[in-house]
């Protein structure tokens, strides 16, 4: 297989090294140490319990004050549970409390803060430990999964932060009526691209790594300037004007679930739109290309019969996807320069065998090739 094994421990070891979150590490200790030789905790303590001393129950309700406000703090259960153990236990038996209520105060007030983590956030880390891993989920538990396109917006948007790497673009899926029908989709639905997952023409993926290698050929946009968030409505000729290239690109689909067109759109939107990676063909300028929607497209796939189609299978075509998504975004964080945006699928979706060669070929735009090795 060559080098080629190295891609993804690469790409993940990427990611942990441009995560923000571990600079909080060096400040969690020195938090710490702060606390420890200013005695702060007991000090919070001792104060809230002379504080509430007239009222009954008052160590109890000291304990639970001073767990959720040291809570906030660390966001760490066991620490809290800890050092409360440590320093009110003692004092909650000496004033004559039972020992099993005074452990349910500490252990209680302990995780008083984590447990108000939202739904969302939980849905992400079930996500991110399939994204890490490779082990594919069945569906989320009720609890957690996402009901509607909103709720899987802000699950995908926590487990892009939960796994640290930088998004260079944006997938929109459902471009089209047929796609839409087999997803259940009433629209379509954007999902974020991870930098290190963007390749360009030629590469080799390890397929038997796979389990989809589902394959789309699409016309994909580098932006040449930013469409940012605002109240008024992006107009399809303002987002032309924001288009610096256009590329042939083939998008392979890797979702996360071992069923993923059962497990409902939401959850698929949670997964970014399903997609694994993108391959992008050599740029052309749009004076160049002329209309997108004349390019015709061929996907060809060692072993299979082609998929043939069109850009207009797209509806309204690229340049009206493109203008779908930054209204879409507009309220939130819009597109930036440089972004590459993948528009849909213009010949349907095939899956390839764990070896072969695939090659997209655009009409008037040039092609795309990646190998599954």
């Amino acid at each position: 297989m060559g080098p080629v094994v190295f891609d993804l421990p690469v790409q993940r070891t990427y990611g942990t090294m441009t995560n923000d979150g571990l600079i909080s590490i060096p400040l969690f200790v020195f938090m710490g140490d702060i606390i420890e030789r200013a005695n702060i905790l007991d000090r919070l303590f001792r104060s809230l319990q002379l504080a509430s001393g007239a009222l009954p129950g008052a160590l109890a309700m000291a304990t639970l004050v001073t767990c959720t406000l040291f809570a906030t703090a660390t966001g760490i259960v066991g620490a809290v549970v800890t050092l409360m153990g440590l320093l009110a236990f003692p004092a909650m038996l000496k004033a004559g409390y039972d020992p099993r209520f005074s452990a349910g105060v500490i252990c209680a007030g302990g995780p008083a803060l984590p447990m108000r983590r939202t739904r969302s956030s939980t849905a992400a880390e079930w996500l991110e430990e399939a994204f890490t891993s490779g082990a594919p989920l069945a569906r989320l538990p009720d609890d957690i999964r996402p009901r509607t396109a909103a709720e899987g917006y802000r699950v995908q948007a926590r487990l892009v932060e939960a796994l640290g790497i930088p998004v260079g673009g944006w997938k929109i899926g459902c471009t089209s009526a047929a796609a839409r029908a087999i997803m259940g989709a009433r629209g379509p639905f954007a999902g974020r691209i991870l930098a290190p997952r963007i390749f360009a023409s030629g590469v080799a993926l390890p397929g038997r790594a796979l389990r989809t290698r589902g394959l789309e050929p699409e016309i994909a946009v580098t932006l040449a300037r930013d469409l940012p968030p605002r109240a008024e409505p992006y107009g399809t000729a303002e987002v032309a004007e924001a288009i610096g290239t256009f590329h042939p690109a083939i998008e392979i689909v890797e979702p996360r679930w071992h069923r993923w067109l059962e497990v409902g759109v939401p959850s698929v939107i949670a997964d970014l739109g399903a997609n694994g990676w993108l391959v992008l063909g050599e740029g052309t300028t749009p004076a160049a290309l002329g209309d997108p929607l004349a390019v015709s497209v061929q996907l060809t796939v060692d072993g299979l019969p082609p998929a043939e189609g069109t850009a207009s299978a797209v509806d309204g075509g690229p340049v009206v996807a493109l203008a779908w998504l930054a209204n879409h975004l507009r309220r939130s964080e819009g597109l930036r320069a440089g972004e590459v945006v993948s528009t849909g699928t213009c010949a349907g979706f095939v899956q390839a065998p764990p070896e072969a060669t695939a090659t997209a070929r655009f009409g008037g735009l040039g092609s795309v090739v990646l190998r599954f090795v």
